[in-house]
C-alpha cells in the first residue's frame, strides 16, 4: 500500500481492534481490504455508499497535508468488503445502538460478522495454512456477496435464528435488516 492507502487502512482498522482479543487478524483485514464489495439486492448498494463515505469521514481527521494525497489515491476507488462492514457496524452504532453513551458495539458488531462469515478462526497465527488459506477465504467472501450462505445467515454477515428473523430467508433480506434481526435476537436474549 502507498502512503495515504496505508494510513487510511490504520485508522479504518483502529476502529474495530478488539483490545481484550490477543489474536491478530492483519492478514484477514488486509484480504477483506483489497476485496470490492458489490451487492445482488439494490438496497445493498447503500452499504457501498456508507463505505465510502469512511473516507471523507477520514478525510476529516486526517491533517492538512495530507488530504490531497489521500482524496487522489481514493478517487474512483471501489467500496472494499472491509470498508462496507466497519461502515456497517460504525452506523448501527451511531443510529441506532447510540442509547447508552459509555459503550461502544461496533467492536462487538464487526467481530459478530466476521464470525458469521465463519472467518473467526482466520487469525494470523492460523492464516495461512492447510485449512485456511487465500482460496478458501475467496470461496468464502464470494459466497457471502454471492447470497450462496445458509437460510439462518450462517456464512453470511448476520446468523439469526428463525423466530427472530420471522422465518425469513436471509438471502433475500438486505443487508440492513438481517442486522435488526440480529440485533433483535441479541437484546431479547441477553
Amino acid at each position: 500500500m502507498n502512503r495515504q492507502p496505508e494510513r487510511y487502512y490504520i485508522w479504518l482498522t483502529s476502529h474495530i481492534i478488539d483490545p481484550d482479543d490477543p489474536r491478530h487478524y492483519s492478514k484477514l483485514l488486509e484480504a477483506l481490504y483489497r476485496r470490492m464489495f458489490y451487492w445482488v439486492i439494490p438496497t445493498d448498494s447503500a452499504r457501498t455508499v456508507d463505505g465510502i463515505e469512511l473516507r471523507n469521514k477520514y478525510l476529516n481527521e486526517c491533517d492538512e497535508d495530507g488530504k490531497n494525497d489521500a482524496y487522489n489515491s481514493f478517487f474512483g476507488m471501489p467500496c472494499s468488503v472491509l470498508e462496507m462492514m466497519v461502515a456497517l457496524a460504525m452506523r448501527c452504532e451511531s443510529d441506532v445502538l447510540h442509547d447508552d453513551p459509555e459503550k461502544d458495539y461496533t467492536v462487538f458488531l464487526f467481530w459478530s460478522m466476521i464470525a458469521s462469515l465463519g472467518l473467526i478462526d482466520y487469525a494470523d497465527d492460523n492464516f495461512p495454512n492447510e485449512y485456511y488459506d487465500y482460496d478458501n477465504l475467496d470461496e468464502i467472501i464470494d459466497r457471502f456477496l454471492d447470497r450462496n450462505y445458509d437460510e439462518d445467515g450462517t456464512g453470511g454477515l448476520f446468523t439469526v435464528d428463525y423466530q427472530y428473523r420471522n422465518g425469513k430467508d436471509m438471502t433475500t433480506v438486505d443487508i440492513w435488516y438481517q442486522m435488526m434481526y440480529f440485533l433483535r435476537e441479541v437484546r431479547e436474549e441477553a
